[in-house]
């Protein structure tokens, strides 16, 4: 009971405090009647062109219009002079139990998407992720930087229309090849961790016991062998890889959760996303099934490991340990085992389909 109550204490406080911050924000938006999402974590202008683009690129729901912030908005519009940024505002890297270090503004007609930050080592360090990034990924163009309002202006890429369709095998694989090339060119010097040390890390953060003896279980034979630890995305979803329109090109966006994680990371995120976001099995399925050995093997070449067929399920669930101590301990302790049993029973399930 305490802790529904505490739960419950703790979301109405982070949505009033996004909404004094769409106030804060809002005078950077052009004027009109505005809608908003479940949890007040975007504002669209109630427009034709924006929904839809909320709905179809950000897969957002939209709810009615709120006419006392479209009044309000109005009132900080006349009292402003300040630049026009868009006509959407996101909270960027924003969950239920926490507030944003970003807001993002996306003008459908200049094509861009303009960030503000709050936080200038947030702000150093996406200039930094840009700039290393760019050298091996194709990334936005920036169009604007702005040190002292903390503000980064980049291209706005749309995708093509039927790009969730497009995240298939084809585009997988270029997506590992991207990182082999990474790797291969890349001055960073990696570090080192072991299966046992991502398992000690887990018991530490909370991770429940029941999942702890199981993941032991699977790893001990291979408990003190070393895998390297690279500077990657950390985030490589469906939503942060844009098949762009009329290019067909592959764009990185969005490097919010950038930081080090073991060298397979991104490419596992990405394929379990699509699994458990998006209903796409097939990439784990096709994992599972050796359709990308000759990429994996290519992948662990290039940080001077040999691929092992016979130890795909212990990548997995190396990445699954990773996962949870960069991102899902930050959870209740429900939900973070509810998201573990859910990337294992996926994997479980293709691995079955697969056969």
């Amino acid at each position: 009971m305490f802790y529904k109550v505490y739960n419950r204490a703790i979301r109405l406080y982070i949505l009033t405090k996004r909404l004094f911050k769409f106030v804060h924000y809002s005078k950077y938006l052009v004027a009109g009647k505005y809608c908003f999402s479940p949890e007040l974590k975007i504002f669209i202008l109630h427009q034709k062109k924006e929904i839809d683009f909320c709905s179809n690129i950000l897969n957002t729901k939209i709810k009615k219009t709120c006419l006392p912030l479209t009044f309000l908005l109005r009132i900080l519009n006349f009292l402003f002079s300040n630049k026009k940024y868009g006509s959407i505002l996101l909270f960027s890297n924003s969950t239920a139990k926490s507030l944003p270090v970003s807001y993002k503004f996306f003008n459908l007609d200049k094509n861009s998407v303009t960030t503000i930050y709050e936080s200038h080592s947030k702000f150093r360090m996406d200039i930094n992720a840009y700039n290393q990034f760019s050298m091996y990924f194709k990334v936005p163009q920036i169009l604007v930087i702005d040190e002292k309002m903390m503000l980064l202006a980049e291209k706005l890429i749309l995708p093509t229309s039927d790009s969730r369709c497009k995240h298939k095998t084809t585009t997988y694989k270029t997506i590992i090849n991207t990182y082999i090339n990474y790797y291969k060119n890349s001055n960073r010097h990696s570090i080192l961790a072991t299966p046992q040390m991502y398992l000690t890390e887990a018991k530490r953060k909370g991770m429940n016991d029941r999942w702890c003896k199981f993941f032991a279980s699977k790893l001990k034979p291979y408990a003190d062998t070393f895998v390297p630890i690279y500077f990657q995305h950390g985030d490589l979803s469906s939503y942060n890889i844009i098949i762009e329109d009329g290019t067909n090109e592959i764009y990185f966006i969005d490097y919010e959760h950038q930081g080090n994680y073991v060298f397979f990371y991104d490419v596992f995120w990405y394929m379990q996303n699509l699994a458990r976001q998006d209903n796409v099995y097939n990439i784990v399925e096709d994992y599972i099934k050796g359709v990308f050995d000759k990429e994996f093997h290519d992948l662990f070449k290039a940080v001077n490991l040999e691929f092992c067929r016979s130890l795909k399920e212990i990548y997995y669930i190396i990445f699954v340990l990773e996962m949870y101590n960069n991102r899902l301990f930050t959870l209740s302790l429900n939900l973070a085992e509810k998201v573990i049993e859910e990337l294992w029973d996926t994997y479980s399930l293709c691995k079955k389909m697969s056969h």
